[in-house]
């Protein structure tokens, strides 16, 4: 399950335009996600892809519009 990190408002000038949304995901579920991991299974049923690199994550940041970053009254 990804876990979201924050939200960051970005500023242009003086107006609030964007927010960026932060991901982090292990290396099997980004591979799941963006890969093919039914192209890199073996015989024995071992995914190189899945199982190996369990100590790395990747991280993700996309910039989202039209979000609110505070109330305004």
């Amino acid at each position: 399950m990804p876990a979201m990190l924050c939200r960051l408002p970005v500023r242009i000038g003086l107006t609030d335009v964007s927010a960026i949304v932060q991901i982090q995901l292990d290396t099997a579920a980004f591979m799941e996600e963006f890969g093919l991991p039914l192209k890199t299974r073996t015989k024995d049923g071992y995914n190189p892809l899945l199982d190996d690199f369990k100590n790395t994550k990747f991280y993700l940041s996309v910039p989202t519009h039209n979000v609110p970053t505070h109330n305004r009254k």
